[in-house]
């Protein structure tokens, strides 16, 4: 987007899926380019659960959409995930790397393996290329 201060124009929010033969967009909204991207977020996951046959129940996007609030409300209102990167001074509680994946006692990364509705949160195991010649092979719950 061009960020001249003449610039006079509008910006368009979608939302994608990705397939082996690239993106297919879903839905789209057209707004004027001087709304933050977290004000769209809501509304257009609105937009996406107006057609029955779409049951999302994920969504990755930008840090531009990154809202705790609206990620909550997202999630509780509209059943709806949204995944987003990390700030640059977010403090991560478990151990990850550099990039924020998270990685067992030995510094392996650990493989997502779901995401538990009920309580929000998402699961981790270990790798069992790496777990299986691990010194700590029954000491960690994988």
């Amino acid at each position: 987007m061009n960020q001249n201060k003449f610039f006079i124009g509008y910006r368009k929010h979608s939302i994608t899926c990705v397939t082996s033969q690239g993106p297919i967009p879903l839905m789209s909204i057209l707004k004027p380019n001087n709304i933050h991207d977290v004000n769209i977020m809501l509304p257009l996951i609105g937009e996406i659960r107006k057609i029955s046959e779409l049951h999302t129940q994920y969504l990755v996007a930008d840090l531009g959409y990154l809202d705790a609030k609206n990620q909550k409300k997202s999630f509780h209102d509209h059943d709806m995930a949204v995944v987003t990167g990390f700030k640059s001074n977010t403090v991560l509680t478990e151990p990850c790397d550099t990039s924020g994946r998270p990685e067992c006692e030995q510094g392996h990364r650990l493989v997502w393996d779901r995401f538990d509705r009920d309580t929000a949160t998402s699961w981790f195991r270990g790798d069992e290329s790496y777990c299986q010649g691990c010194p700590l092979q029954g000491t960690c719950n994988k």
